[in-house]
């Protein structure tokens, strides 16, 4: 009998575990429909906020049944798979709830809400308060580095596409100059990147910190740029994003190289390069008002 099977889980390693199959499953649909799901269609069938889509992948959040069931059934999830994520997602209710239940005293039934670090029109309709956040939140686990690299670098991963999606949303937005500055800030915050980069800084080696490092500068630089009134559709915007794709994908490699994986080449993933440029359908149209 495999020994790691007979060792009890806590809900926080579940949550874990969860968090990482829903976003291996959301890669599989992805692969399977050879284009990027987005987030906050995924939210809109599963009526849900896309804050709470991005809670439920970095392992913040655990949904309810009933939500994961309008998850999967939008991501085109079914099969063993779907089964897996529903048995975990059950598991780590399960053992949250049993860690709630002290001696002498009824369970805690009260729901904490997550709460945002901003303010804006562009996110006018706040995160849904029926799902229930692990205690102690990401930012105060205690955990340490009881989780793998593999899982470090996967939470950083998670924490970019967040802050990125989230820039994304800003910069559809029509905020008015001010409130755009502050809004992009507080997305990012709210990402769970700056904890995350800590974690990959004090543990992967040169090679993967230098790229995830290079990566993170390269958000920054898209957040800067939807700061200072970048658009979606903006030529500015596309300037900073396609050297953060490609740095990206630079740093996907080198987890690959730490997991000990082959490397790959954008000619085997049928990409002209890593920049994403030749997948842009609004380069053209930014080029146009340059």
């Amino acid at each position: 009998m495999d020994g790691r099977q007979a060792t009890p889980h806590g809900p926080e390693q579940l949550q874990r575990e969860f968090a990482t199959e829903l976003y291996n499953a959301l890669l599989a649909s992805e692969r399977h429909a050879g284009r990027t799901l987005a987030r906050d269609d995924i939210a809109r069938k599963a009526h849900v906020s896309t804050q709470s889509i991005y809670a439920y992948l970095n392992g913040t959040t655990l949904p309810r049944a009933d939500v994961l069931e309008r998850i999967l059934d939008a991501m085109g999830t079914s099969g063993a798979t779907r089964g897996r994520l529903s048995s975990l997602r059950d598991r780590t209710d399960s053992a949250r709830r049993s860690r709630r239940i002290r001696p002498g005293r009824p369970p805690d039934t009260t729901s904490a809400t997550p709460t945002t670090a901003f303010s804006s029109a562009a996110f006018a309709n706040p995160p849904q308060q029926t799902d229930h956040p692990l205690r102690p939140p990401p930012s105060e686990a205690h955990d340490g580095f009881t989780t793998t690299i593999e899982d470090r670098c996967i939470a950083f991963l998670l924490a970019l596409d967040s802050a990125h999606n989230a820039l994304r949303g800003v910069a559809r937005s029509i905020d008015p100059m001010p409130g755009r500055g502050d809004t992009a800030n507080g997305v990012v915050d709210a990402s769970g990147i700056y904890a995350a980069r800590e974690r990959l800084l004090l543990s992967g080696s040169a090679h993967l910190v230098s790229a995830a490092e290079s990566t993170f500068l390269r958000l920054i630089t898209v957040r800067d740029a939807i700061r200072t009134g970048a658009r979606l559709h903006d030529a500015l915007y596309h300037a900073a994003y396609h050297p953060f794709a490609e740095t990206l994908w630079k740093l996907r490699l080198a987890i690959r190289a730490e997991l000990g994986q082959p490397p790959l080449t954008a000619e085997a993933l049928h990409r002209a390069d890593w920049t994403d440029s030749d997948r842009c359908v609004d380069c053209p149209a930014a080029a146009e008002t340059d």
